[in-house]
């Protein structure tokens, strides 16, 4: 079949006018003008955007030593509970620390008073504190002696705190009995 033009032959196809060509010209300018402006506000958007990350990322590096201080404290925490470990086990195992000072408070004669009691891994023993006299002070020795669980007492020094007072200052030491006690 054959396309028929029913339009006369002197007749033309009708022109576009210029007003059509200037109003789609105006079209397509309105409409790279848009795409321009997006175009150019989103750009605008993400330089801030990425200033922004590059404050955070900034900021953030600032802080990584938390990181490092975090592993830091873990370790120690590691070092400080094997050695509460090991502690634990050599006080339950060889040192009959809960046995001595269950027993201390009965062999101070009168007018004693026990500053400070130490132990140490090898099993010595220091004892320091106040007597209101001397012979208080060789009392102590003596009790010291006579327990079964030190050996060896001896009295390092014993010192008038002040003329006018009637106070001693005292150290003793001992050693732990190979026996450990009954």
């Amino acid at each position: 079949m054959k396309g028929i033009d029913l339009l006369p032959q002197e007749t033309a196809k009708p022109r576009r006018s210029r007003l059509s060509w200037i109003t789609g010209l105006i079209v397509v300018s309105l409409f790279v003008f848009a795409l321009s402006f997006l175009y150019t506000a989103k750009t605008t958007e993400l330089n801030r955007a990425m200033e922004v990350l590059s404050t955070l990322e900034s900021d953030f590096a600032g802080y990584a030593w938390i990181d490092e201080e975090l592993v830091r404290t873990g370790k120690r925490k590691k070092d400080i509970d094997s050695k509460i470990e090991s502690a634990t086990v050599e006080l339950e195992d060889h040192l009959p620390t809960d046995e001595i000072l269950r027993k201390l408070p009965d062999l101070m004669p009168e007018g004693v008073r026990l500053v400070q009691f130490s132990l140490a891994d090898d099993g010595r023993i220091l004892f320091s504190g106040e007597a209101t006299a001397l012979s208080r002070v060789a009392g102590l020795v003596v009790s010291l002696e006579q327990f079964d669980l030190i050996d060896d007492v001896k009295l390092l020094k014993a010192t008038r705190v002040r003329e006018s007072d009637k106070t001693f200052e005292f150290e003793t030491t001992g050693k732990l009995s190979p026996t450990g006690g009954d």
